[in-house]
């Protein structure tokens, strides 16, 4: 049950864009780079974020998006309707997270001490390029992937006569 530790996010959006700037061309490690007059981004996200206790935290999120070319340029014309590459139609996240002096409240610095964390990310296939073709020859619908984060950081403050500084040190 929701509670005032819980945090639920919920967005719809759409984008349309003139002009944006899109590669238009790359081979051999070289890439040409054109406006496409109108591309478009529409789409929703749902995120869920609960403070269990002091010290434990989860989250959760996931965006399906459609990104699409609206209209070319004289000089650049994707086919209308084509998804834009690497941009996967869903995002899922989930994270859990751990703090041994507990999480800072919002917009204060975060307390000394580990931290640590496990997140999960897994996006959907991707066009590889602007024709969105699966010929044998040209084979360019990149598959879906998952994966798995962990990490650890130590918070640290160092002091020199009467100023100081926090920095800390982490493992991805």
């Amino acid at each position: 049950m929701p509670t005032a530790n819980t945090r639920l996010d919920a967005a719809w959006f759409q984008i349309d864009t003139t002009n944006e700037i899109v590669a238009a061309l790359a081979s051999n490690g070289r890439t040409a780079f054109d406006n496409a007059a109108q591309t478009k981004r529409d789409g929703f996200e749902l995120a869920l974020r609960q403070q269990h206790t002091a010290n434990w935290r989860t989250q959760t999120s996931a965006t399906f998006l459609n990104a699409t070319y609206q209209a070319g340029s004289a000089s650049y014309s994707p086919p209308n309707g084509n998804s834009l590459p690497a941009i996967p139609k869903r995002q899922m996240f989930a994270g859990l997270q751990w703090s041994e002096k507990g999480f800072a409240q919002a917009g204060q610095k975060p307390a000394l001490g580990m931290e640590a964390g496990l997140d999960l990310i897994h996006r959907a296939s991707m066009w590889a390029n602007d024709a969105n073709t699966t010929t044998s020859a040209d084979y360019a619908l990149a598959p879906s992937y998952t994966l798995l984060n962990a990490r650890m950081r130590q918070r640290y403050q160092v002091r020199i006569c009467t100023s100081g500084f926090s920095s800390f040190c982490g493992f991805n």
